[in-house]
């Protein structure tokens, strides 16, 4: 009961660190680029996002995968490899645009700015499609379990023309 708890609580904060990220980083695009501070909140921003989405997804995975909800442990593993994916190139391209985005003598690159825009583009992009494929997966996965009572209860069946006293309880844990 522990690890399904554990499993949905993550699942919920792996959902809402997600859509958080959509709304904070869709501001950054208006940034001007033209101080060091403003790619660097923006990596900082990013960098964190995905170290905490995938101590999230991780938490998630091992509590999911101890429940035998296979297919919402496959999501959240997914999610893990997600963040572990953007950590190595996203963020990583990030620092190495961010060194040449403002050179000394000539000021702001704006070919180097709109690279670094086009990559934070992306990011978003892929967080968008990351809520919209997980949010499906769960969807479709088993977090509420439902039994009928009594267990051979038909929802149809009519004794003299009413209804047998079916009932559907659902349980989260």
């Amino acid at each position: 009961m522990v690890f399904k708890i554990l499993g949905f609580l993550s699942t919920v904060a792996v959902l809402f660190w997600v859509y958080y990220s959509l709304l904070g980083g869709t501001p950054l695009l208006i940034a001007k680029y033209d101080t060091q501070n403003d790619s660097r909140l923006v990596r900082g921003f990013f960098h964190v996002h995905y170290r905490f989405l995938i101590v999230f997804a991780a938490l998630g995975t091992l509590s999911i995968f101890m429940t035998d909800n296979n297919l919402l442990a496959s999501v959240m593993l997914g999610e893990v490899a997600v963040g572990v994916a953007a950590l190595a190139f996203i963020v990583a391209r990030m620092d190495r645009l961010r060194g040449t985005m403002i050179h000394p003598e000539t000021g702001p690159d704006q070919t180097t700015i709109r690279s670094f825009r086009q990559l934070l583009s992306g990011a978003l992009a892929l967080n968008l499609m990351n809520l919209l494929i997980v949010t499906w997966l769960v969807s479709q996965s088993t977090l509420i379990t439902c039994v009928k009572t009594p267990p051979d209860c038909d929802l149809n069946q009519r004794i003299d023309g009413q209804p047998v006293n079916c009932v559907h309880r659902c349980s989260l844990f």
